[in-house]
C-alpha cells in the first residue's frame, strides 16, 4: 500500500481543521523509497502531537509498522464520523477484520425502495446486485 495514498486518505477528511497538513498531499511517496518513511511519520506525529499536546506518544517505526499506526490513527482520530468502514473497503481489509463480510456484496449498499419510487425507477434501475 502506498504510504502517500494513507497519509492523503487520514487528512484529506481533515483538511479543514489541520490544514498545516496539507503538505503532504504534494508530496510524492512510494513504499520502495524508504526517506519516505520519514516525511509519512512527521506528518503523523504532527496530528498526534496535536491531540496529546506533546511529543510522548509519537510513532518511530517504519514500513508496515508505520502503515498499521497510520491505519490506527485514522481509525482514532475519526471515530464517529463512518470513515472507518469505507477505510477498510479500499485497503482490502474489510474481509480480514469484518465478520460475515462477503466480498463484491457487502462493499455496495441496497436502494432504498422509496428512493426507487421516488425516481419511478423501480423497473429501470432495480436493486443492487445482492439485495
Amino acid at each position: 500500500m502506498n504510504i502517500l495514498f494513507l497519509i492523503f486518505l487520514f487528512l484529506s477528511t481533515a483538511i479543514a481543521v489541520h490544514s498545516q497538513q496539507i503538505q503532504v498531499s504534494r508530496t510524492v511517496l512510494s513504499d520502495k523509497d524508504n526517506s519516505n518513511n520519514y516525511k509519512a511519520r512527521t506528518y503523523l506525529n504532527k496530528i498526534r502531537e496535536r491531540a496529546f499536546g506533546d511529543t510522548d506518544h509519537n510513532v518511530t517505526s517504519n514500513g508496515t509498522e508505520l502503515t498499521q499506526a497510520i491505519y490506527y490513527e485514522r481509525r482514532v482520530e475519526f471515530v464517529g464520523e463512518s470513515h472507518h468502514f469505507f477505510d477498510l473497503v479500499r485497503t482490502k481489509r474489510a474481509e480480514a477484520e469484518i465478520d460475515n463480510f462477503t466480498p463484491n456484496k457487502n462493499e455496495i449498499f441496497p436502494i432504498p425502495l422509496v428512493e426507487l419510487e421516488l425516481a419511478n425507477a423501480k423497473e429501470r434501475w432495480g436493486q443492487n446486485l445482492g439485495y
